[in-house]
């Protein structure tokens, strides 16, 4: 599922977001006040100036994926346009009293959504060709830093998430809908489904919680487990599927229906605190993140394709298995054992081998190259190990030693080990068949020296 990397000065990449009618740019906040603007074709990146301050959070627009809203330390909140390869800044924004903490985009490009570690979450009005915004409403959301904000798609409904362990709901006019218990650490990311009527929650608790939006407003109806640390970020890609990541370096794609995870994409041990999903135009999972360590990934789900070439796999197999019954029926031993070693099958292999004569199995195991020699012992010395099959195993060897050259043989890349394997049980055999050729001889001289004192007197009488 990997496809590439890339990797610069990026330090630590806090979030980042694709930009463009087809994704064709990626903006990257990272421990500066500088965004990043990469041409995903390219990788050329320039440098888009205008925060004094790190710059903590990112959002494009769904309707005009062009306009990019940014959020950071210096607690002003910046409106930007792509333009070609360049950023430019349209507006400035400022009222929030400490760091934002996230943004997001309303139901178009007039409305933006933001909230702060001042515990307060923001309505902005925009006015792009005025190059204008202002604040409509402020509302003290919760009791500790906000951590992050997301929109319902139809643009109803304002989802939060807090170091108070509490998700809340409110309307566009700021009014409380309900408040989502249940997490038992801060909550570190919200996000609405695109399909379905449900919100999900990710936190440090290593949970994430898929709550209720129409009847029975706030109820959890799932929570989905398999992170050992803080979720950081989550992504909806259509309405089934659900990715996630963690503190702990690692990405995982979750089927929501069955609350399970499908797929797990390390990216080491840094924390994962930015990542953006979309379908291409095959409809194609893809996934770009960046971590703690300033590396940005990009991940594309290669299962389709794994699971064509896993089936062309078994279709071959079928096809092997059935020339190698041909091969059976027609009594052509040789093409038989080297078809059954090219397909790992041991116990097909014996069979084969137990059935030939001496001078077929010569015949069969110098038609062998030395790949398929040194499998052969290497499966020699399993059977060996079965005193029901040391007589197929011994003339396999017998045959090996009598025909091929020693320096051959010591130069195959597993020789020391069939090697080792064979002595111990080959002595083992040798002292059992020595035992059993004089037990062998001993009863005919038991019976040759016996005394005829069973033979009738009569007998012995008309024998005199």
């Amino acid at each position: 599922m990997w496809e590439g990397y890339t990797v610069g000065n990026n330090d630590e990449v806090l979030d980042l977001v694709l930009m463009g009618e087809t994704n064709t740019h990626l903006a990257v906040a990272c421990n500066s006040p500088a965004i990043r603007l990469y041409n995903r074709d390219t990788w050329n990146c320039v440098l888009a100036t205008g925060h004094l301050d790190t710059v903590l959070c990112l959002a494009t627009c769904s309707e005009d994926t062009t306009l990019l809203a940014s959020g950071g330390k210096d607690r002003e909140v910046r409106i930007w346009r792509l333009e070609q390869d360049r950023l430019e800044c349209l507006v400035v924004g400022s009222g929030h009293t400490e760091a934002l903490g996230g943004l997001a985009w309303g139901a178009g490009p007039s409305q933006l959504v933001t909230v702060s570690k001042d515990t307060t979450l923001k309505v902005w009005s925009l006015d792009t060709e005025a190059r204008s915004m202002s604040s409509l409403r402020t509302e003290i959301a919760h009791e500790k830093d906000i951590n992050c904000v997301s929109v319902s798609p139809d643009g109803g409904l304002i989802a939060t998430g807090s170091q108070d362990r509490l998700a809340k709901l409110w309307t566009t006019e700021l009014g409380l809908v309900t408040v989502l218990r249940g997490h038992s650490r801060g909550v570190w990311c919200a996000r609405f489904s695109p399909v379905d009527r449900l919100v999900a929650t990710g936190s440090a608790d290593a949970t994430i919680k898929l709550w209720a939006l129409g009847e029975g407003c706030g109820t959890c109806v799932k929570t989905l487990e398999g992170h050992d640390t803080s979720v950081l970020r989550l992504d909806w890609v259509g309405g089934g599927q659900l990715v996630s990541s963690s503190s702990a370096g690692l990405i995982k794609a979750w089927w929501v229906a069955r609350q399970e995870c499908t797929a797990t994409l390390d990216m080491g041990e840094s924390k994962v605190w930015a990542m953006a999903t979309y379908l291409d135009t095959e409809g194609v999972l893809c996934i770009t993140a960046g971590s703690g360590e300033g590396k940005i990934a990009v991940y594309k789900d290669t299962t389709e394709e794994q699971e064509k070439e896993k089936q062309a796999d078994q279709d071959m197999i079928v096809v092997q298995h059935q020339k190698l019954n041909n091969l059976l029926q027609d009594k052509q031993w040789g093409k038989a054992v080297r078809l059954a070693l090219k397909l790992s099958q041991p116990f097909t292999a014996l069979k084969i081998i137990k059935k030939l004569s001496q001078s077929d199995l010569e015949a069969a195991v110098l038609s062998l190259d030395n790949p398929g020699l040194d499998q052969l012992l290497g499966y020699t010395v399993k059977w060996n190990t079965n005193t029901k099959h040391c007589a197929a195993a011994q003339a396999v060897l017998y045959t090996v030693l009598t025909n091929l050259d020693t320096d051959l043989l010591l130069s195959l890349p597993t020789c020391d080990t069939w090697i080792q394997g064979l002595l111990p049980y080959t002595e083992k055999h040798f002292q059992r068949l020595t035992r059993l050729q004089t037990k062998s001889k001993f009863v005919p001289y038991i019976l040759h020296q016996m005394k005829a004192t069973s033979v009738p007197a009569d007998s012995m009488v008309a024998v005199l």
